[in-house]
């Protein structure tokens, strides 16, 4: 594709105005990702100007976030943090004592069970990956898909 100022400004406001990696932008006007990349090596008012749209863009996504976090209230909010940052659990055990004797009417092996109390035990649970990549896919999408 020729180098025409028209198609910049097309990428210059697309930029700004959606959210897709670069791979997507170049793709929606028809150009490679290598083409981008040399015309932003070669004239520096495009570069300049990508940066800065791109830059908007990215604060906005990030403004977004946080305004969605912010929506999240008390159990959400905590949950998803507790699934980011992993969490200690107490498991509790019942202890039994098993005690075998034989029915002497039938000659049979018996079984009984009986509690003796329980044992506590902490654990971690390790931090989900599946909330971590929730967390960093919308925080900045155009980022994470690179």
């Amino acid at each position: 594709m020729k180098r025409c100022p028209q198609t910049k400004k097309e990428i210059i406001e697309s930029v700004g105005a959606i959210t897709q990696t670069r791979e997507q932008l170049c793709k929606q006007f028809g150009i490679t990702t290598q083409t981008l990349k040399n015309w932003r090596a070669q004239d520096p008012e495009f570069d300049a100007a990508f940066a800065m749209a791109e830059s908007s863009c990215q604060a906005w996504e990030r403004e977004s976030w946080q305004k969605f976090l912010h929506t999240l209230e008390g159990p959400a909010l905590k949950s998803l943090q507790k699934l980011i940052k992993g969490y200690d659990v107490t498991v509790t055990k019942d202890v039994y004592k098993v005690k075998h004797h034989v029915d002497l009417m039938t000659g049979a092996t018996l079984i009984d069970k009986y509690l003796v109390g329980s044992e506590a035990r902490k654990m971690h649970v390790k931090p989900s990956l599946t909330a971590i990549m929730f967390v960093l896919t919308n925080i900045d999408p155009k980022y994470f898909e690179r």
